[in-house]
């Protein structure tokens, strides 16, 4: 696995030992797995919202919780697409719920993204996903086609089946042709009955590390 020395190494001044560190979803959450194993005095805690991680901590004898704590001290995680308003899509993993449970309980939520990744609105190229359950399928669907975007049910590529989210749900990938035309159909269709969660983030994180190349990262915190 490849490291990305620079984010990995501004991610790893954020750690205090002897804490309980969130751990996402995603290629760099994964270097940072790396790193952190290498790193046993600083006697942490991990909790986790993804089975792929949760797996590479175990294997790698970092110790793992095996339910979501009541607090988590600071949160890493990656994304695909990030606004300078500190608005944030998650959507390819299709583990938004749950990584928004997490998000939820950590005092620091941090993105850890290529520098591409942050621009003025968020890249509409990325689609709102949505988990949603079974039955109330059809009616989402017709409710983001009336909020002016299009609405697929996402595939499984590796099996020929929908894709199912960890806790048995379905996925619905809604695109839209403007960034604001995502953000106000993201604030509709979450209180709907049906909808579990968006993979819209809002308010969550608090810092953002981008990176360039191996050598070059950038942190910053939100003003509070």
């Amino acid at each position: 696995m490849i490291f990305i020395e620079a984010v990995i190494q501004t991610a790893l001044s954020l750690i205090k030992p002897h804490t309980t560190v969130g751990l996402g979803g995603g290629h760099n959450v994964q270097n940072l797995v790396q790193a952190l194993a290498t790193k046993p005095a600083l006697d942490l805690q991990v909790a986790t919202p993804s089975e792929l991680t949760r797996q590479t901590c175990r294997a790698l004898g970092l110790p793992v919780l095996t339910d979501l704590p009541a607090t988590i001290d600071i949160m890493f995680d990656g994304c695909d697409s990030l606004d300078e308003n500190w608005h944030v899509l998650k959507s390819r993993g299709g583990i938004h719920t749950l990584e928004k449970l997490y998000a939820h309980q950590a005092k620091r939520y941090v993105i850890l993204a290529p520098a591409e990744r942050l621009t003025p609105t968020l890249n509409v190229t990325i689609p709102l996903c949505l988990e949603v359950v079974a039955p109330a399928l059809p009616a989402i669907m017709q409710q983001v086609e009336q909020l002016g975007g299009h609405a697929e049910q996402r595939a499984d590529a590796s099996v020929a089946s929908f894709s199912r989210t960890p806790l048995g749900n379905l996925l619905v990938d809604a695109t839209f042709e403007q960034a604001d035309q995502l953000i106000t159909a993201a604030e509709k269709l979450q209180p709907l009955t049906g909808v579990i969660a968006t993979s819209y983030f809002d308010h969550e994180m608090t810092d953002f590390i981008t990176f360039t190349d191996d050598t070059h990262s950038q942190h910053q915190r939100k003003e509070l």
